[in-house]
């Protein structure tokens, strides 16, 4: 698995059209929440998700993302065989959600702000409305937060110990949130 800021520097000093795979939901023994995968016009991508069928089908999909600002939320049921070999293999048995991301401008400005938290040795927490794909903020506790939100959630409730993996879904209220701490 590459590691998260590897692809975070790439995304900040890449110039080509990119699309970020993250796995915000996954059921089975393959998937890992929090995942991440990046697609770049042109070249090959970094990183992989489960090494299968729906790497295959997202590198397609990001080609029609590229450039458009749009977000998108693709769901693999590959708990079953089908005609074009989907269920089979080692990463399969299980229901996957992968949020697809353009990474326009702006998100890549809120990555480079937010890889000074980083170097600082300070965890980021990401989190990303389910509800409203266009909501979502990186955030330290010390530090400035980045990104688009317009909620009243309250994220104090999320301590973390050095190291701890907080990774998944949360619901708050009506509102259904992906929730990841990153790590320096």
């Amino acid at each position: 698995m590459v590691k998260i800021e590897k692809l975070i520097s790439k995304i900040i000093t890449t110039q080509k059209a990119m699309v970020l795979a993250v796995i915000v939901d996954g059921k089975g023994s393959a998937y890992q929440e929090g995942t991440w995968m990046l697609f770049i016009e042109g070249d090959t991508p970094i990183g992989n998700l489960n090494q299968g069928y729906c790497e295959n089908d997202l590198h397609n999909r990001s080609g029609r993302l590229f450039r458009t600002g749009q977000t998108e939320i693709i769901s693999y049921d590959l708990s079953k065989i089908d005609e074009e070999g989907c269920g089979r293999g080692a990463s399969c048995h299980g229901i996957v959600h992968v949020l697809l991301r353009d990474i326009d401008e702006n998100f890549q400005e809120i990555l480079t702000s937010m890889t000074e938290t980083l170097r600082k040795m300070k965890p980021i927490l990401y989190i990303q409305s389910m509800n409203d794909l266009s909501q979502y903020i990186f955030s330290h506790k010390e530090e400035d937060t980045f990104g688009f939100w317009d909620s009243d959630a309250d994220w104090e409730w999320i301590y973390a110990k050095p190291s701890q993996n907080i990774v998944g879904q949360k619901i708050f209220g009506t509102q259904t949130y992906f929730i990841q701490l990153i790590w320096p």
